[in-house]
């Protein structure tokens, strides 16, 4: 037998005996752990797959998944945008400010996206709403050109998709992109 054949069928025999010892400790337990290291959750019914985890959910939270397609431009109301271009094989980010384009740093706005395209939100009541005046429109636009249009009443209400939530993680990740876009 040649000593490379008796190599190759150890190394295999330590591979298999690996697998094995891995698969039977493998419990619930063990795989949340390796799941936290790595920074991500498991999904739900809503938003399947794993999600990140920034922050634990609390009682009554869940993930939103505003991300259910690329999102191709964020619009605010009063016209200010930031929207992405494409120019041959290159993608640029564009903030639109009073018609004014402005470059921004496309992969802050890419961190900016997969940071929060899993939102937590809380189910609201139009009880806690119905003091509140202050309303602002925004709108998701996504590459296969359909639209998501979300109502912003106050600071941390939010009417998505006909449903009411409360989001301090939503309206924070807004400011944040106001900021990388530089909008007064």
């Amino acid at each position: 037998m040649r000593p490379s054949i008796l190599i190759k069928v150890s190394v295999l025999l330590v591979a298999a005996i690996f697998v094995i010892v891995a698969i039977r400790n493998m419990n619930r337990d063990n795989v949340e752990r390796a799941m936290a290291a790595l920074g991500v959750e498991p999904g739900t019914s809503e938003s399947p797959g794993l999600q990140p985890s920034n922050r634990a959910l609390q009682p009554g939270e869940e993930r939103y998944n505003i991300c259910r397609n690329r999102i191709h431009a964020i619009e605010f109301e009063g016209g200010n945008k930031v929207e992405e271009f494409k120019e041959g094989l290159k993608l640029r980010w564009l903030a639109f400010q009073n018609g004014q384009p402005r470059e921004l740093g496309y992969l802050e706005v890419e961190k900016w996206l997969s940071s929060h395209c899993q939102i937590i939100v809380k189910p609201a009541t139009e009880q806690e709403i119905e003091t509140i005046s202050a309303r602002q429109a925004l709108t998701i636009r996504y590459i296969d050109r359909s639209e998501l249009p979300i109502e912003r009443i106050g600071g941390l209400f939010f009417r998505i998709e006909g449903k009411l939530f409360e989001s301090k993680d939503f309206s924070d990740a807004i400011e944040e992109l106001r900021q990388l876009a530089q909008f007064k």
